[in-house]
């Protein structure tokens, strides 16, 4: 069981940004080798009634965050096909600040046919923000149709 938490940790350190999720998602194996110990037949009966109710609570627990971020997802996934079909029905040549999110936004914003001028890593102090990412994120892409004062 040693072995098995020790190789978990080692391959979480390899990424100096373990702690984001997405680069460490094996950290969902450190609670559970150990409960896969605890769960043998060998092992007494308090030990592995405890070892159920510890794995009921981490499937609880993923249930509920898959739940809110599925939530997320969607209706922002929802909210931003409804703004590049705004944007490309306008018509309007746009002014784009991609900031950090380039190769997506290019590849978004070609599939939905928007005409639109790359400021790259330029900031557009006004305009709209395209809900592409977190809210309240400092780097959001945003957008400004050029007839736009």
């Amino acid at each position: 069981m040693l072995l098995a938490c020790a190789a978990i940790v080692a391959s979480l350190l390899i990424s100096p940004q373990l702690w984001w999720p997405r680069y460490g998602p094996q950290m969902w194996w450190l609670p559970l080798v150990p409960l896969a110990f605890a769960l043998r037949d060998e092992r007494p009966r308090s030990l592995r009634f405890a070892a159920w109710g510890l794995l009921s609570v981490l499937m609880v627990n993923a249930l509920i965050v898959a739940t809110v971020r599925m939530h997320w997802e969607t209706t922002h996934s929802i909210t931003l096909r409804r703004q590049l079909k705004e944007l490309h029905d306008s018509g309007k040549q746009y002014r784009i600040s991609t900031r950090f999110f380039s190769e997506s936004a290019q590849v978004r914003l070609g599939a939905a046919g928007i005409p639109y001028q790359d400021l790259g890593m330029k900031k557009l102090r006004q305009g709209h923000e395209l809900t592409s990412v977190v809210e309240q994120y400092p780097d959001a892409i945003r957008y400004l149709a050029t007839d736009e004062p």
